[in-house]
């Protein structure tokens, strides 16, 4: 996924999340990790700030999920030729 947040572009592998990563998203949205994706299909704002943190978190920057601000409309999500994680682990 290509992700565009004020004019900066990231590059977020979501079919890879650390267990560290998915608890600390669960924590600051309350979404389990299935309600995550679905939600930044229907433009939730907590989960596309989560998106937004979880990206700047990848880049190295620490900042808090609570001080995550920037104009969720102007975010270009581009998911092209990604695959769409489905909430849930692949079993062996």
């Amino acid at each position: 996924m290509k992700l565009t947040v004020e004019g900066n572009q990231y590059e977020l592998d979501l079919t890879k999340i650390k267990t560290k990563e998915a608890i600390a998203l669960q924590k600051a949205t309350g979404l389990t990790l299935k309600q995550f994706f679905d939600a930044i299909g229907e433009m939730d704002a907590v989960a596309l700030t989560g998106l937004v943190w979880l990206a700047f978190k990848r880049a190295g920057n620490k900042m808090a999920f609570d001080d995550v601000d920037v104009d969720l409309m102007s975010l270009d999500i581009d998911t092209e030729g990604d695959e769409v994680p489905e909430g849930k682990a692949k079993t062996p």
